[in-house]
């Protein structure tokens, strides 16, 4: 079994239909947390449809969604966690919450306790018109960082996800 899978599923609706091999393949790996990004899924019915034929593939999984809710079918992050594995929801405040990109949780395993964060970074885009709002993702990202580092005996952070890298540092 695997720990950990993270993957920008470039729209899980489209996913759901046309990657049917690798959502076998990673449902036999069975990992322990499931990560996707850009979902494309907004609350309401897109999401919970998602989440129905996910529980085709990962019965076992629960699932938590962060899904845009000023445009329809744009970014969204999803964190699936096998039942057996023990954790929580942690606040994960950002200014960019309507788009849907940021989630946190503590997770306790038998390796010991960690902070997991799940982001679908911004990039700035075409011309760099997103510039600011990719500096004020950043100031978020770090914010909540600098938070989970100072709780009583601060477990370690994994941050995980797409951070957009190479887009900006190409275009940039």
């Amino acid at each position: 079994h695997c720990e950990m899978v993270s993957w920008n599923c470039d729209g899980l609706r489209r996913t759901l239909g046309k990657e049917v091999e690798f959502l076998q393949t990673l449902a036999q790996l069975n990992p322990r947390i499931i990560l996707l990004q850009e979902t494309k899924l907004y609350k309401g019915t897109t999401e919970e449809s998602a989440l129905h034929a996910l529980g085709a593939y990962f019965p076992d999984h629960q699932w938590y969604a962060d899904s845009a809710t000023k445009t329809k079918g744009y970014s969204g992050v999803l964190t699936g966690f096998r039942k057996d594995v023990k954790h929580s929801v942690c606040p994960a405040p950002t200014q960019f919450a309507d788009e849907g990109r940021l989630q946190a949780f503590t997770v306790f395993s038998k390796e010991g306790t960690y902070s997991l964060i799940h982001t679908y970074t911004l990039n700035s885009g075409q011309d760099m018109k997103r510039r600011d709002d990719r500096m004020g993702y950043e100031r978020d990202l770090r914010a909540l960082v600098s938070t989970l580092q100072r709780q009583p005996q601060a477990p370690p952070i994994c941050a995980v996800g797409d951070f957009n890298a190479l887009w900006d540092i190409h275009n940039g």
